[in-house]
């Protein structure tokens, strides 16, 4: 919750100009850019996913570094295969 959270308060602040980069977003927050980039994908999930993470109805072993270690697709269909497939354990 707290990384979706500074996700899109992260997307936020780069969408209104008060940071120009993820590296000063790091600088600002005290940790790595490749930390910020990686919380910031997850502005990218389809917002019935975030629904369900939200509301506590995604997978359990749907964790935010089983987000974060694999891409996170455009597309939220394949999103929402992804997800299926961390539910039943096939990925």
């Amino acid at each position: 919750m707290r990384a979706l959270g500074l996700a899109h308060y992260w997307r936020q602040l780069l969408d209104s100009g008060k940071t120009k980069t993820p590296a000063d977003i790091a600088r600002l927050e005290g940790i790595e850019v490749t930390r910020v980039r990686e919380i910031l994908r997850l502005t990218l999930l389809a917002p019935d996913v975030i629904a369900a993470i939200v509301k506590a109805r995604a997978p359990r072993r749907l964790t935010l570094e089983s987000l974060l270690r694999r891409s996170i697709p455009r597309d939220w269909e394949e999103q929402r295969r992804r997800v299926e497939s961390v539910a039943f354990g096939t990925r």
